[in-house]
């Protein structure tokens, strides 16, 4: 099998968990099984200001999806560069949110430029009886949630689709899963794992105990 071959089989089964995503989480079902109204609505996009992790199936599922948008792959390739620099700086998600960094897919009304292809974090992130609390300057920043365990086979099913296709493994801030998928895809897995190695990141060895990002942002919220 080719390697754009494997990527591709590994693709193929995002639509599928998506709908599974979109079903446990539709708005009625939360609503109903929960009691509470979600108060979550197109143009209110405090969340599209926190640090989004994805796995880089769902990385170059996106990176795809743009493929033809000129324009858009050209904004989105400054916008990874930029923001991916300021993570390797050792930017908190905390410092993320409080500086107010955009989402690169993030339109100038508030919108979601890859809705349909949106990650599995945003399908799950929902605000119950109200969004006020959001903003990061909210004098009360507690927000209720749905549980967002229930999403969690598919985040496992996800990184075992990337290990199939010998891609890195694990949840990764998107501006930096964003690069390395159009380094995937363009240039072909050996070098990616070059530009990794360069980096001094762990390609293959990301879901130590956790995940190398996860652990790493972690230490950095500590510190």
């Amino acid at each position: 099998m080719s390697e754009k071959s494997s990527i591709r089989r590994a693709i193929r089964r995002l639509p599928v968990m998506r709908d599974q995503i979109d079903n446990t989480y539709h708005v009625v079902r939360v609503e109903n099984d929960l009691g509470m109204k979600v108060a979550c609505k197109k143009g209110c996009a405090h969340c599209c200001s926190q640090m989004v992790t994805v796995t880089m199936v769902e990385a170059i599922g996106i990176y795809l999806s743009i493929a033809d948008n000129r324009w858009l792959l050209g904004n989105v390739a400054h916008w990874a560069d930029s923001q991916a620099t300021l993570i390797m700086r050792g930017m908190t998600s905390r410092q993320w949110f409080r500086t107010g960094q955009r989402c690169m897919f993030l339109t100038e009304d508030n919108a979601c430029a890859v809705y349909q292809e949106r990650p599995f974090v945003c399908r799950t992130l929902m605000a119950l009886e109200t969004a006020d609390n959001c903003a990061p300057d909210a004098t009360d920043p507690t927000v209720k949630r749905p549980d967002y365990t229930r999403a969690f086979d598919h985040y496992l099913h996800a990184i075992k689709s990337a290990d199939e296709a010998a891609l890195p493994v694990g949840v990764i801030p998107l501006p930096i899963a964003m690069q390395w998928a159009s380094i995937a895809w363009t240039e072909g897995r050996e070098s990616l794992r070059r530009h990794l190695d360069r980096a001094g990141i762990p390609a293959y060895d990301l879901m130590a105990h956790n995940t190398f990002w996860s652990i790493r942002l972690g230490e950095m919220e500590q510190g």
